[in-house]
């Protein structure tokens, strides 16, 4: 579903016709694609609407567009358990340990479009406009992020990733075609720590024409009932619906009693605490 995030600051202009969102102060607007259809098991189910939603695309997209954004989705479906057997392999784990029930994962993958930002005439608005996106650790096994290369190369904004040290390092454009992974929590659940999921951002970019972003982002989660067994452990402890965000804040709204606004904070204090602890930098 098409999601556009609304920056309020009026007095714009300056942005060629290609870039509409711009004009309207749009800090960014995505549309998901997930499997498409939800597996019998789930069929009739809560998880249908959680984990297997119905791919809704913007109103003006087009059939040969759809059709792209579903074979692409494929794809990285593809690349995404090559990668978990390439990484099974390095834990000494056999290759299907991170795909389970393959056929049921409930991988999304992301199309996002970032537009250019241009100054508002208030300077105390600019100064407080928000980052495109806030730090944060992705919630899956792991992400393949595919980012136009032509939008990348700017002198201030991008990608930035935390160093073991707490330090902010920007990511370095990739040549077309090349596929960016990072880990994510669930993966580092899985792996006992040994593969450590990897805080990002991406910051704002100087003001002007010409700094638009555009990035795929496929996020790989497996069957929401798969049992995470950690590798040397031995014991499933947990399900991998209780691992994700979606599970965690359905179960908080719904088995808890929370808000969405106290939901969201529980989500965020619960995976800020689980990222310290699994670092040894927290309890």
């Amino acid at each position: 579903e098409h999601i556009a995030y609304m920056e309020s600051v009026a007095k714009r202009g300056g942005l060629p016709s290609s870039e509409p969102s711009a004009k309207l102060g749009i800090l960014n607007e995505r549309f998901c694609v997930g499997p498409g259809t939800c597996p019998e098991k789930y069929q009739g189910r809560r998880e249908q609407d959680l984990f297997f939603p119905e791919n809704v695309y913007p109103e003006d997209c087009d059939r040969e567009l759809i059709e792209k954004c579903e074979r692409l989705y494929d794809q990285m479906t593809a690349a995404s358990r090559r990668v978990l057997r390439a990484l099974a392999r390095c834990v000494d784990a056999e290759d299907a340990y991170f795909c389970p029930e393959a056929a049921h994962q409930c991988s999304n993958m992301q199309v996002a479009n970032y537009p250019s930002q241009v100054e508002s005439g208030d300077d105390d608005a600019d100064a407080l406009r928000p980052m495109r996106v806030k730090a944060h650790a992705d919630s899956g096994t792991v992400t393949l992020l595919i980012r136009q290369a032509s939008t990348e190369q700017q002198s201030k904004g991008g990608l930035w990733i935390q160093t073991k040290d707490g330090e902010w390092s920007r990511v370095a454009s990739l040549p077309e075609g090349y596929i960016l992974v990072n880990i994510g929590n669930l993966l580092t659940r899985w792996t006992n720590g040994k593969f450590q999921s990897t805080k990002h951002m991406v910051t704002n970019p100087e003001t002007g024409p010409g700094t638009r972003r555009v990035s795929i982002a496929y996020f790989q989660k497996p069957d929401p009932d798969a049992l995470i067994r950690p590798v040397g452990d031995g014991e499933a402890k947990i399900r991998a619906r209780d691992l994700m965000r979606v599970g965690i804040l359905d179960r908080l709204i719904n088995e808890e009693g929370m808000t969405n606004e106290e939901a969201r904070h529980e989500y965020h204090r619960i995976i800020k605490s689980s990222y310290l602890s699994e670092r040894g930098d927290g309890t």
